[in-house]
């Protein structure tokens, strides 16, 4: 019988004869748990307690149920503590009066349908579907304009204070003119506090706290809003922390300070068995219309007659859609491109090839007229008006997020920082740290701090430093540069016995000519790569469904590595590197046993060094010092 081994946390588990497993990712959890043995650990969050046991919701979206004999002494040691403080005092874990801003403005007749005894319909899933099956180029496109433009402010306000398991939404643009934002925040009561709530706030720059439309004994988090109409769609009733469940509401009268609910649907598949629905993304465009993507599912419904126009009836994994500034293009990522749809006539429009195979992530500029398209350390930007490539790069440092546009030719990413699309390269690195919600717009961004700072702040992007280092990066590539096309590299590869150093070779060496570098053995500036050995490891398995008193299965794996090291004499220009893993499922065959299945991926990948991608432009050390670096500190940058 074929068994599928599934890999958790610090463990791994067997699973036999099931035909798919639905993994649910969870955000940051409170606290480390450990076993009495202390072995085994595991973020989660306290979800019960019993006198015999407790349930802990893993970061994967699973419960566990562990005997509280299990635990470590200093969890124990926990959860009395916990215990006691809710037995001494019921009223835990509310929000003090001083932290609250001002008394919500709506009525409770405004908001019944949120608060009152509402019946909602269950919104359709079936209808016209949009085929994402070809791959023809776009065609030249009219950009999408924004009938108002986001005038950026710098202000810094309190986040109303609250706990490790409130969860906040993004900032949401309420008035262009004014950069007035709305955030919401919502908490499902457990252990710690029983309190469950849901609030929406409005931050005006112009005042000097935010004033809370929305307070109620529900979880509400808020998706989109349409400015012209001033409808908010909101999701109502989410049932965890990894935010499933709930009914979708449309709000009206939010920006006024004046909300009010005036519709509530249920989900499609909404009281299935198994997992609640998840909205992953949500926009709100004219006419009460919306497009809500469920689980891996796009509807674009019609929300006032209650009809489903058009179908998206699966996307890819890892896909994040992005709308165009009025909602008239729907940009859907794919590995090695985005494809753009028509919202209004649910017609694919075309395609916007990106090399490689990941699945980019994509932003539209602030004029409408440019698609910035970005994975790994690279970054494309086409021009829908013509169907152009109007900018390529390849950075020293992955992107991480793509933040979005904060100017004509500036666009914010998390790792490489500002991009200036005229100089063609990093001109800052911004430091968000626990900065997870972020808003931007010409001129700056709207940055959310949950955790111990609690503020809210529009930060200037650029700001003054970034002037004087661009000044200092302009000048001749030639000057700047040490490495760009038609550089010379020599090649160098070392490894453990048994890897065949030519096969690593010729396919460094297709890397490096990608770039646009030529190879020459008597380059002053070297490509070394290198295959090694890890540590040895021991994994630990378990089959599904059984206790956690269970016999584990445990295999040793010893895995290879693999580095590339770019280097001129003593200085270290460009550096990667990577450990082949298990992954985190595994198929035995029949008569295969554990270490049989292991040891196929305890093996060197020359591979590996054709599949990367080098930056063809690499800053002499000397002007690389001018890219400076910025983090947030009270609310404004502080550089470092």
């Amino acid at each position: 019988m074929m068994r599928i081994l599934y890999l958790c946390s610090t463990l791994l588990f067997v699973c036999l004869g099931l035909p798919f497993l639905h993994v649910v990712s969870a955000e940051e959890e409170a606290r480390l748990w450990r076993d009495r043995s202390g072995k085994f650990e595991v973020q989660a969050t306290l979800v019960k307690q019993t006198e015999s046991f407790v349930e802990l919701l893993k970061q994967d979206g699973r419960v566990v149920r562990v005997p509280l004999s299990a635990l470590s002494p200093a969890d124990r040691e926990y959860l009395q503590q916990v215990a006691e403080a809710k037995e001494e005092n019921p009223f835990a874990g509310g929000v003090p009066a001083a932290e609250r801003a001002g008394e919500p403005t709506s009525s409770a007749a405004d908001l019944e349908l949120l608060t009152g005894g509402a019946n909602p319909v269950e919104l359709p899933m079936e209808g016209e579907d949009i085929f994402l099956d070809s791959d023809e180029p776009a065609p030249p496109l009219e950009p999408d304009v924004a009938d108002d433009q986001a005038v950026f402010q710098r202000f810094v306000q309190p986040l109303p204070k609250l706990d490790a398991y409130a969860k906040v939404s993004e900032p949401l643009l309420l008035d262009a003119a004014q950069a007035t934002v709305a955030l919401s925040a919502h908490r499902v009561g457990n252990a710690v506090s029983p309190e469950t709530f849901g609030r929406v706030w409005l931050y005006d720059p112009q005042q000097k706290k935010p004033t809370t439309v929305i307070d109620i004994d529900q979880t509400l988090r808020i998706y989109d809003h349409h400015r012209a109409a001033d409808q908010t769609l909101a999701a109502l009733g989410l049932d965890s922390n990894s935010e499933r469940g709930g009914d979708l509401v449309l709000l009206s009268g939010i920006a006024a300070g004046t909300p009010r609910a005036v519709g509530r649907w249920h989900l499609p598949e909404w009281n299935k068995p198994g997992f609640a629905p998840k909205i992953e993304f949500a926009r709100m465009l004219a006419d009460s219309r919306a497009i809500v993507q469920v689980n891996s599912a796009v509807y674009f419904w019609d929300l006032a007659a209650g009809t489903l126009q058009y179908r998206i009836e699966r996307l890819a994994a890892g896909a994040k859609l992005e709308c165009s500034a009025t909602g008239r293009y729907l940009a859907v990522p794919h590995s090695g491109g985005c494809r753009l749809v028509d919202t209004s006539q649910g017609e694919l429009l075309g395609n916007y090839t990106f090399p490689g195979t990941l699945t980019p992530q994509v932003k539209f500029s602030p004029e409408g007229k440019r698609l910035a398209i970005a994975a790994g350390n690279q970054l494309l930007v086409w021009d829908i008006s013509s169907s152009q490539i109007v900018f390529e790069q390849t950075t020293v440092d992955p992107h991480g997020e793509l933040l979005g546009w904060v100017g004509d030719n500036y666009l914010l990413t998390q790792l490489s920082g500002l991009i200036d699309l005229e100089l063609g390269m990093p001109v800052w690195k911004y430091y968000l740290g626990v900065v997870r919600k972020v808003l931007t717009m010409p001129g700056g961004i709207v940055a959310v701090d949950a955790s111990s700072g609690s503020f809210v702040a529009g930060l200037e992007v650029p700001h003054s430093s970034v002037t004087r280092a661009t000044r200092q990066l302009q000048g001749s590539e030639q000057r700047m540069m040490v490495l760009r096309p038609g550089s010379r590299v020599s090649l160098q590869v070392k490894a453990v016995p048994g890897v065949d150093l030519a096969e690593m070779k010729a396919a460094l060496q297709v890397a490096v000519e990608r770039a646009g570098w030529v190879v020459d053995d008597q380059a002053a500036v070297q490509v070394l790569a290198t295959i090694g050995r890890g540590e040895r490891q021991t994994l630990s398995f378990r089959t599904i469904g059984s206790s956690l008193s269970a016999p584990r299965e445990t295999v040793n794996i010893r895995p290879f590595t693999a580095s590339v090291t770019v280097q001129s004499g003593n200085q270290q220009l460009w550096e990667r590197s990577s450990t082949n893993m298990v992954p985190s499922f595994l198929r035995l065959e029949a008569g295969e046993n554990l270490q049989q299945a292991v040891k196929k991926y305890e093996k060197a990948d020359p591979g590996y060094f054709e599949r990367l991608v080098f930056p063809p432009k690499i800053l002499r050390p000397e002007f690389s010092k001018a890219v400076g670096t910025s983090g947030i500190k009270n609310g404004r940058w502080a550089d470092r």
